[in-house]
């Protein structure tokens, strides 16, 4: 296969190589808790195997020439011939991130980075130079009569099924993956060979009988039958060397691949493709998709509107027709927005390399614990998830959790602790970072706030609004700009990229037990179920998993009125904040149509309260259209959507209309005023 023809199977290759990267590098931190686990051992040198494959093929040498040292190190692991320690760990996780590095260039053709330095340190590890052998050597496999020592010669018999070459799988590629191991001798199997004319080329029928002589155990053997195992007869034995049967295949030369043949190339490049239990499929089709049943679900809801003046006689039918395509439209949307959800783990692995590495550059014990990571988001918010995360990862670490000595001081375990979590709750998911570190410092952030004109000295503030503080722009408490922090740069980050996300962000701390920052999401930014509301002339939605009821106005209603403009009323004992959707909106409401106005009861993170509007329009899905690429960022917006009668209507955003309400959790806590009238016409 010609250079220009294997150019396609390189986008495939990246991004399986990508995945191969994230699962070296976690399961190299799972290996530091569990050093001799055969199961980590062996699913390391899949990843490190499979890259080493498909790299060579495809002509990626430095990709090709690091895995091969990798996987050398990660058998001797696997046989006990090196034993796993701190040191081995740090070489082999630098090698995983130089092989990332080296992904990057190959797929930006750019230069390779050098790779001199860490496949030095890998040979020689492999060669037992610098690194402590296991204590108790691994007993010696039975091969037949006594045990063996040094190189055994092992005679396999491998027999690939008919079917083969249909899965995109080539048996030559077996073949030079035992001749790297050492001296491969072959002899072709032609008993099952059919006659010329009833031969078909799309069936293998040939099979081979080799003997392998080898330093290595039989799971490294095995291990070059993995992508085959399944469709094909095997069987290995193990004797002592003997005199050779066959004639030998040339070795391949220490971390050297011979160049493949074309039929090889062809193959090999289908193989990545061959996966029957997953699709690959690029996310600007998807996202196309997604758009094309937001329009879907638009046009079904005008198809209703246009019910209304169809004659009653006909009613009947497209009403049921109509019930028909709605149930098969919300499935079709369902599905496909199912599509797009990945589980939340996929991004929290990414932070036990961080924590390990912060542990040793600030000198703390650091362990990172993850809960829920099978919870699902849409994949476009796990990504934009990175950056707000690692943020608050590096605080926690930097100014939340205490050095052994403070901790022990304190009475804490010397090992602090950053969890991760993710759960449902409503339509929404909530991931939770939390410490068990020393809390935050209330007076230190008060100063720093007065002193950068933040608040006024004397002004008082809850320790709620206090923390609250160090989301602001610039603000940072620290003494000395280090690598980690002091900028003032992080958490401002964090909020504006979650507000950014439709999401919000609350901040708890206990001083002496830690620090939680909330983060609350909507499961998708495509579509939601929503409430239509009217308020005067004009038309919003309220995403429905934040109402909880709807209660009935009049003049005699419960509403007090509190210092300042704000507004209270008891709802079944509860008193809860009221705000009016008109004034905090600034629309206009000439009451003419408000005989009989409607509180909505919301739910806003830990905080409910009641938004006074004059009507409810019904429920139904709504398609987000965001407000930003045509227009700007409007406060208390989420965005804009169309409804069935094709006008346009705004998506209301319910923790934004709390801080533009000036709501806290204590709001409901201020007192009445005196002179006010427990009741208020409405």
């Amino acid at each position: 296969m010609e250079v220009d023809e294997l150019a396609q199977f390189h986008a495939t290759f990246f991004e399986e190589s990508r995945e191969h990267v994230r699962t070296l590098e976690e399961r190299l931190l799972e290996l530091e808790a569990r050093p001799g686990d055969l199961e980590l051992l062996n699913a390391l040198f899949r990843a490190a195997h499979s890259i080493k494959g498909s790299s060579g093929v495809l002509g990626f040498k430095a990709i090709s020439h690091l895995t091969h040292a990798m996987e050398n190190v990660l058998d001797d692991l696997r046989e006990s011939r090196l034993a796993a320690s701190p040191g081995l760990t740090n070489v082999l996780l630098q090698a995983s991130d130089l092989l990332g590095a080296c992904i990057t260039s190959a797929s930006s053709k750019q230069r390779d980075p050098d790779i001199t330095e860490v496949v030095a340190a890998l040979d020689a590890a492999h060669r037992g130079e610098g690194h402590v052998a296991a204590a108790v050597a691994k007993p010696a496999e039975p091969v037949g009569p006594g045990t063996l020592d040094g190189p055994r010669v092992w005679t396999i018999v491998f027999r690939p099924k008919p079917g083969v070459f249909a899965l995109g799988l080539n048996p030559a590629l077996v073949l030079r993956d035992l001749a790297a191991l050492g001296t491969l001798r072959t002899e072709l199997l032609v008993d099952r060979l059919s006659t010329f004319d009833t031969l078909d080329p799309e069936q293998c029928q040939l099979g081979w009988r080799l003997e392998l002589e080898t330093d290595v155990g039989e799971a490294a053997v095995r291990d070059c039958f993995m992508f085959v195992e399944d469709v094909c007869e095997l069987t290995l034995t193990a004797s002592e060397p003997a005199f050779a049967l066959f004639t030998p295949l040339p070795s391949a030369e220490d971390h050297v691949l011979a160049p493949p043949t074309a039929a090889e190339q062809a193959a090999a490049a289908k193989a990545p493709t061959a996966e029957t239990s997953t699709l690959r499929v690029a996310t600007d089709k998807v996202d196309r998709l997604v758009n094309l049943v937001g329009e879907l679900v638009i046009s079904q809801a005008m198809i209703m509107r246009s019910l209304q003046d169809v004659a009653p006689s006909e009613l009947p039918r497209l009403r049921e027709a109509v019930a028909d395509m709605e149930r098969h439209t919300r499935d079709l949307q369902d599905r496909v927005l199912n599509i797009r959800m990945v589980p939340i783990g996929s991004i929290f692995g990414r932070f036990r390399r961080l924590v390990r590495d912060l542990s040793a550059s600030l000198g703390k014990d650091l362990h990172l614990a993850t809960v829920g990571e099978e919870v699902e988001l849409d994949k476009s918010m796990v990504e934009h998830l990175a950056d707000p995360l690692t943020h608050l990862v590096r605080n926690a670490s930097d100014h939340g959790l205490e050095t052994p000595e403070e901790r022990v001081a304190a009475g804490k375990p010397a090992a602090g602790t950053i969890t991760l979590s993710a759960r449902h709750q409503g339509g929404n998911v909530i991931v939770d970072i939390a410490d068990d570190g020393r809390g935050l410092n209330t007076r230190k952030i008060l100063a720093r706030a007065i002193e950068r004109g933040l608040v006024l000295e004397g002004q008082p503030l809850s320790d709620e609004q206090i923390h609250e503080l160090i989301f602001a722009p610039g603000f940072s408490t620290a003494e000395v700009v280090t690598d980690l922090s002091g900028r003032g740069v992080g958490m401002d980050v964090v909020k504006r990229s979650i507000q950014g996300m439709n999401g919000s962000v609350a901040l708890t701390s206990t001083p002496g037990q830690g620090s939680r920052v909330r983060l609350t999401l909507p499961l998708t930014l495509a579509i939601l179920d929503g409430m239509a509301t009217r308020v005067g002339e004009s038309t919003f939605v309220l995403p429905l998993n934040q109402v909880i009821e709807t209660l009935s106005l009049t003049r005699s209603s419960p509403i007090q009125q509190l210092l300042g403009n704000g507004e209270i009323m008891t709802v079944r004992g509860e008193t809860l904040p009221l705000l009016r959707l008109a004034r905090l909106l600034n629309v206009v409401d000439d009451g003419a149509n408000n005989a009989r106005p409607l509180a909505v009861v919301l739910e806003a993170g830990e905080l409910r309260f009641a938004l006074v509007i004059d009507e409810l329009l019904g429920k139904s899905q709504y398609v987000i259209k965001s407000l930003e690429p045509n227009f700007a960022r409007v406060e208390g917006l989420l965005g804009a959507t169309i409804l069935g009668d094709g006008t346009v209507s705004f998506i209301l955003d319910v923790q934004a209309l709390a801080r533009m309400g000036n709501l806290r959790a204590e709001s409901t806590e201020r007192v009445v005023e005196p002179s006010a009238s427990p009741e208020v016409t409405v």
